[in-house]
């Protein structure tokens, strides 16, 4: 194909159209063949190099081409193209040398001769679609790919030429709190700090001018909180088949807390350090490093020739004199702590290491500086005087404990308070705080005291000698040291004597309460039973009293005979409905009440109700009944469903002088039965205790009633998993009405 080749470069040489076309469009491959014999066509080394094959190892074209796209690669519909333009942009599958499928896009280039007549074609592809097929990973190596990608230690992200990000590692996103697709496609300099954009700059050129180098860089990030996050970065350019960039891929880490730790260790060395100065024999100054100006304030020829001793304090002279005595005697070092006198005045703590030459001729002094460790333990001391002085008067018992043996090392004077035994001796014998501790309470004391482990709270009981019994209640906790480390056992035990007789006197009570309510359970019983059987008398008395006054009908007194008699029997009827209705609610508060829910058809019940009750009065008043929707069943119990619904009814028709209406309503998920009267209605503000026990509206004096009907039908509707619910107008009447959830 050499003559292919030398016509093509010929043609680039002689067409300046078809160079410019080669050089803009074709990044990774060009070929060029002959329309009339297909077999006659050349690819260049970039084609061939995509597709995994050297100069040596070239087959025939067609054979890399996909079987199922030969037939478009060697036919051309040559109406596409127009005079000395190419093609739109086409496809095609190639198939690579280790058996991957390549989707190669290219733009065709008809070449013309001298007449207009197509003679050759020119394929110059823009891009390379390269798969990594699963075959060619094992799993351990797809683990360790996606391990990386995924990792949660480091940040992993790729951009393209441009600089915007085509992907990123959940763990980037965790720490920057982004979203992976809110960066997507975006440029990456937008999130780089602004003061660090030219060195990204300088690294990514760096990067792309050394294809397969890694190059570093750190960024730096603002925090909302304050400060800012550093971050190292490692740059590769990821290189196509051709070995050209296509992307980089960037790996960072969190150095934070290195770049700290190095400020910090930067900063402490430049500000601290050892002072060093030589002296003679007798004490006085020889040499003096420029150090010391830095921590005492002296410049070198402020101290040189003056006896050292000049700048010590004078409580510290003496110490100083018989060290350096000793150190000038003995021929070796020894170290002193001591306060030098700094040129502003203040005294710095100090500690000095002196030593001697040889001859004994010259000594040599190092200074460091250890005001803060002195005030350190200074404070120390004045905390530990505070706590000495705390524990020894809070009126709670106090102890340290050692950490790993059941040893006290410290007992506050409270315990003798408490227990009139001296402290001395749990000193001596850890078990001798027991002696004090009720004998049952010993087994919870002792394991929670002497426990290895931290008890969150126990009680016990201590006895004074005098006789004397506290409740206690006490807690265990490690006290750690600055690393977190545990070192003591602390304990603190609380009297809560009075807390635990507020108790006792509280259950004791409540047992009272329980005991009175039993008894006026079974007086309300008794006294129920007894008062029956007298009613039952007077009111059998009565009947007989009209019956012989109708006999004698001639009487004149036979009126006032019916009156009274009357009284005597509606008096005898309100007693016994008292005496029921308070028997009941005892019951119900007792929870006596026995509920047996069953699937129930309300309208029929309610029509039973009406019609057994209330079908034949005498005033001629009725029931309207009317019912909304489809009826299901409800689950409710029969017997207490029947008694609400006559209480209700009732009071409808006691209030009111019209007809009462019964309303059901079906609809998805409830089932209501409203009760509704026209009567006097129940004033605003009676109307939040009108479930209340014996209370009764202000406006019904002159109509006779209990006050327990509707507190007694509310509790039988909470029984049977109802609500009843109040709607009421003073002067206009009211509704109430009874819901049913259905699940």
């Amino acid at each position: 194909m050499s003559d292919v080749k030398r016509e093509f470069y010929q043609l680039l040489q002689t067409n300046e159209a078809v160079f410019d076309f080669i050089q803009s469009v074709a990044l990774e491959g060009v070929w060029y063949g002959d329309l009339e014999n297909p077999t006659r066509r050349w690819l260049n080394a970039k084609c061939y190099a995509l597709l995994g094959y050297g100069p040596d190892k070239r087959p025939d074209w067609r054979e890399l081409i996909h079987p199922d796209d030969r037939g478009a690669a060697t036919h051309f519909d040559l109406d596409e193209f127009e005079a000395g333009d190419p093609a739109p942009e086409m496809h095609l599958r190639y198939i690579h040398r280790d058996q991957r499928v390549l989707r190669v896009t290219y733009r065709p280039w008809l070449v013309r001769n001298q007449q207009g007549e197509p003679i050759r074609l020119i394929g110059a592809q823009t891009s390379v679609t390269y798969p990594t097929p699963e075959s060619l990973l094992t799993p351990e190596q797809q683990s360790l790919y996606q391990g990386i990608l995924t990792n949660q230690s480091m940040y992993v992200v790729k951009t393209d030429l441009a600089g915007k990000y085509t992907f990123m590692n959940p763990y980037f996103s965790q720490v920057f709190e982004v979203k992976a697709g809110e960066l997507l496609g975006t440029f990456s300099l937008e999130t780089i700090y602004l003061d660090d954009h030219q060195a990204c700059i300088e690294a990514v050129t760096q990067c792309l001018q050394q294809p397969g180098q890694v190059c570093k860089v750190q960024f730096r990030k603002p925090l909302p909180q304050g400060g800012l996050r550093h971050t190292q970065w490692e740059f590769i350019a990821q290189l196509s088949a051709l070995s050209q960039a296509i992307e980089l891929l960037c790996i960072g880490y969190d150095v934070t807390e290195k770049v700290r730790i190095d400020n910090d260790f930067n900063r402490l060395m430049s500000t601290t350090g050892e002072a060093l100065i030589s002296l003679s024999p007798d004490g006085v100054l020889r040499y003096v490093a420029p150090s010391w100006a830095r921590l005492y304030g002296y410049s070198p020829g402020e101290m040189a020739g003056q006896a050292f001793g000049v700048f010590i304090h004078p409580d510290d002279r003496a110490t100083w004199a018989s060290a350096l005595t000793a150190v000038v005697e003995r021929g070796t070092g020894l170290s002193v702590d001591q306060r030098i006198n700094h040129k502003n005045g203040t005294w710095v703590w100090s500690a000095a290491r002196i030593s001697i030459d040889v001859l004994r001729e010259e000594l040599f002094i190092t200074c460091s500086d250890i005001t803060d460790r002195k005030q350190a333990e200074a404070a120390q001391q004045e905390s530990d005087q505070r706590f000495q002085d705390l524990a020894d008067n809070v009126r709670e018992i106090y102890w340290v404990r050692a950490l790993h043996e059941p040893t006290f090392l410290y007992m506050n004077p409270a315990y003798e308070t408490f227990s009139g035994l001296s402290r001395q001796s749990v000193y001596q014998n850890a078990l001798a705080f027991l002696d004090c501790i009720v004998e049952e309470d010993q087994p919870v004391a002792r394991e929670g005291v002497l426990s290895p482990e931290p008890v969150s709270s126990f009680r016990f009981r201590i006895r004074h000698r005098a006789g004397r019994l506290y409740w206690m209640e006490a807690r265990v906790f490690l006290l750690k040291n600055e690393q977190g480390l545990p070192i003591r056992r602390i304990g603190v035990a609380t009297d809560i004597t009075t807390a635990v007789e507020k108790e006792q006197l509280l259950t004791q009570s409540l047992a009272n309460e329980q005991t009175l309510n039993r008894l006026k359970s079974q007086f309300i019983s008794t006294a129920s039973h007894e008062f029956r059987t007298p009613l039952t008398v007077i009111s059998s008395s009565a009947e007989l009293v009209k019956y012989y006054a109708n006999v004698e009908a001639s009487r004149p007194t036979r009126a006032l005979i019916d009156k009274h008699a009357d009284t005597i029997y509606q008096q005898t009827v309100f007693l016994s409905e008292l005496i029921t209705d308070t028997l009941t609610l005892s019951k119900i508060e007792e929870g006596q009440v026995t509920v047996q829910r069953e699937e129930t058809d309300l309208v029929a019940l309610s029509q039973s109700v009406v019609r057994l009750t209330f079908g034949d009065r005498a005033d001629g008043r009725q029931v309207v009944i009317r019912m909304v929707g489809n009826a299901v069943g409800v689950f409710v119990d029969k017997k207490l469903m029947a008694h609400v619904l006559t209480n209700l009814l009732s009071n409808a028709f006691k209030f009111s002088s019209a007809n009462p209406g019964l309303t059901l309503c079906y609809v998805p998920g409830e089932v209501t039965v409203a009760v509704s009267d026209k009567g006097i209605g129940i004033p605003e503000q009676d109307r939040p205790f009108l479930f209340g026990k014996f209370f009764r509206a202000s406006n019904a004096g002159h109509i006779q009633g209990t006050g327990l009907g509707l507190s007694i039908c509310q509790e039988y509707m909470r029984l049977q998993g109802g609500e009843l619910e109040l709607e009421s107008q003073e002067g206009v009447g009211s509704t109430f009405t009874i819901r049913f959830p259905l699940s």
